[in-house]
């Protein structure tokens, strides 16, 4: 139950955090240690092929473990198996007040166009092992 808990709180805050929030995922990590290049895997359901949008990187992470950013490799795969990799570095955003864990942030693409109809497949893993990540997500925003 705290599982979901957690994903459907990371997501709303993924949404509310843009101004035309088309969608997110996000996913639990290993919290314990998340070994670099161990991917987690997010799976993004697109069905609007003609606008335009901004893809971002979300994340939560214990405050005690919380570097000055954390660097991901991410790497989409469309729906037809076509490939884009690349790498983000997302950087504290606030404290989560009352919380015991700090949000990361960062856009990763503007002006993508997922000119695809189908599940996207996002893979998250961390340039580095880390300790205490709790959790990671994509966002989907309107580029208008």
């Amino acid at each position: 139950m705290l599982r979901w808990l957690t994903i459907v709180a990371v997501a709303c805050v993924a949404l509310s955090c843009s101004l035309k929030p088309i969608g997110a995922v996000v996913a639990d990590t290993p919290r314990a240690e998340w070994l670099a290049g161990e991917g987690v895997e997010l799976r993004y359901e697109n069905g609007d092929t003609l606008n335009l949008r901004n893809v971002g990187v979300v994340a939560r992470w214990e405050i005690g473990d919380a570097n000055g950013e954390l660097p991901l490799r991410i790497a989409a795969q469309s729906p037809s198996g076509v490939r884009y990799e690349g790498e983000v570095v997302l950087q504290p955003t606030e404290r989560h007040k009352g919380g015991s864990f700090v949000e990361f942030s960062t856009e990763w693409i503007e002006g993508a166009l997922l000119d695809e109809s189908g599940e996207y497949v996002f893979t998250l893993s961390p340039a580095t092992t880390v300790r205490g990540v709790w959790t990671v997500g994509v966002k989907i925003d309107s580029n208008e």
